[in-house]
């Protein structure tokens, strides 16, 4: 979950903001996550940045809907004609402004851990 953008690559959503636009609690949105991972519907990566001292440090996680979720949901024949349309638009954003879509979808000088 997250926007591609020019400036920052892909910026993922955090949890304050998910909290905010749900009206949930943190500690609600927290094991609705639980359970969405639980069920195969949500997996989360945690990226960790390396400095040049070799220390790791935790960045904002990274949650992504699975097909499965669509799937469950009568969705997936429009994920799949969506996701080809965003794609599209992205590549056609990118020529425009002269970039790669690597650019926009790049996390920048981040390990993920699985």
């Amino acid at each position: 979950m997250g926007v591609p953008t020019p400036a920052n690559g892909f910026v993922d959503v955090d949890m304050k903001t998910i909290v905010a636009e749900t009206g949930l609690g943190q500690r609600r949105c927290e094991r609705a996550i639980t359970v969405l991972k639980e069920a195969g519907f949500l997996k989360v990566q945690q990226p960790r940045y390396r400095n040049e001292e070799g220390a790791y440090f935790g960045l904002r996680a990274i949650r992504v809907f699975t097909e499965k979720f669509f799937d469950w949901l009568g969705l997936l024949p429009m994920l799949k004609k969506e996701r080809e349309r965003a794609s599209q638009a992205l590549r056609r954003r990118a020529i425009r402004l002269g970039k790669s879509v690597t650019d926009f979808m790049g996390r920048r000088g981040i390990d993920i851990a699985s």
